[in-house]
Parts: C-alpha cells; structure tokens; sequence
C-alpha cells in the first residue's frame, strides 16, 4: 500500500518504490511529507512507514522457524503489526540507542531525535537499552513510554495517549495478503485538485495519490 511518495535508497542511488517493489537487506526508505506506504514481510509483519520518515531495514530473512526483521529507524514513526513469532523467529526496532523486541504485537515507534516513544495496542513490547543505561521495560497493550536519549533515562510506563491510539488504529485494520495469489489487482487513485482526502471503506487512506493491491472480489 502506497500514499503519495516512498523512496528507497540501493546502489549508491535514490529511486521511487512502486507497489510490488521487493525490499531488501541494507536498503533504506524514505517517505516524504503526507505519504505513507506498507512493507509486508512475508505473513510475518506488516509494517506502515508514516510521513517523514526514514528506516533502515538492517537485516531480513525468512526460513522455517527462523525468520528475522531488523529495523533502524532514523527519524518519524514506524506502525507494526507483528504475527505471533515462533521458534527463533526475531522482529525488533531500533531507535538510537534503543531496541524495541516483540514476539506478536501491535505498536508504534516514534522518533525525533529528542524522545523515542513506545506506545502499544496489543500484546506485549520489551524496550531495553544496548548500552544498558535503564533498565528491561515491558510495555503491555493499551500502554506507551517516553524515552529521552540525551538523559539516558526513560519515563515510567503510562496509558496509551488518545492520539497514540488513535494512529495504531490504522495498522489494525490491515490484514495480511498472500504474496502467491494469483487473483491480485493493483488499483491506482488520483485526485484533482492534487492534495484532495481518499477514503476507501469510509477510511482515510491518503491524499492524491493512492497505489494499492487487493485480492479480487
């Protein structure tokens, strides 16, 4: 699912993502001002890259009980929606100093250089330092923690805020699509005037330009 405009930087160079783009190890993306667009690992994670934002996907694999999704975010907010894991199976976020590790959850990353924001709707996040400057946190669903780098030091754990869950609503609603479907349809929307509101189902779904996939019928 693509809003607007998403880039991907590989080889030295920036190109602009298109539905169906494969991501791989070591690419970094970037979606510019009121864009946004879904990365899908496998049926293993659902990933939405909000507005000003920039990830580095750090490592990603899939095998049999041993799947893995490292992701570096560098700035602006991260939407994941993480399968129940099994086996050896790894999904963590990093941010700065910071990991955020989940073994089936629905959570938000948001990072802007000053504080580093956890916030979860379902399941379970543990947030911990690498250089073990607080301690292990466990962030359970309905909940959120502050962290501010500079300090070193992370807030106590605190009910989700009304807009923090109002965001992750978003990420709810997705459900994974089979990547083997042979009954995909990809769908392009664009609007005149250019910035003009899309709305699908009765839900925003992004301004001028909507490039999507869905399974027919």
């Amino acid at each position: 699912f693509l809003s607007g405009e998403a880039f991907v930087f590989r080889g030295g160079g920036w190109s602009e993502i298109s539905i169906g783009d494969v991501i791989k190890e070591q690419d970094r993306i970037k979606v510019v001002d009121n864009s946004f667009c879904e990365l899908q690992f496998g049926q293993f994670g659902i990933v939405a890259v909000e507005s000003n934002t920039i990830v580095d996907i750090a490592s990603v694999y899939s095998a049999a009980g041993e799947s893995k999704v490292d992701l570096d975010i560098l700035g602006g907010t991260l939407l994941c929606k993480v399968n129940k894991l099994i086996g050896d199976d790894v999904f963590e976020v990093r941010a700065q100093s910071t990991v955020i590790g989940v073994r089936g959850t629905h959570f938000l990353v948001a990072s802007d250089g000053n504080t580093i924001i956890v916030a979860v709707s379902e399941g379970t996040v543990e947030f911990f330092s690498v250089d073990e400057s607080f301690e292990k946190i466990m962030v359970p669903a309905k909940t959120e923690v502050t962290f501010v780098p500079s300090e070193r030091t992370a807030a106590e754990v605190q009910s989700i805020s009304d807009e923090n869950a109002a965001v992750l609503s978003k990420i709810e609603a997705r459900s994974f699509m089979s990547l083997e479907a042979q009954n995909l349809v990809p769908i392009l929307i664009r609007t005149d005037p250019a910035d003009a509101e899309i709305l699908i189902n009765g839900t925003t779904e992004g301004y001028g330009k909507v490039f999507a996939v869905y399974s027919d019928g």
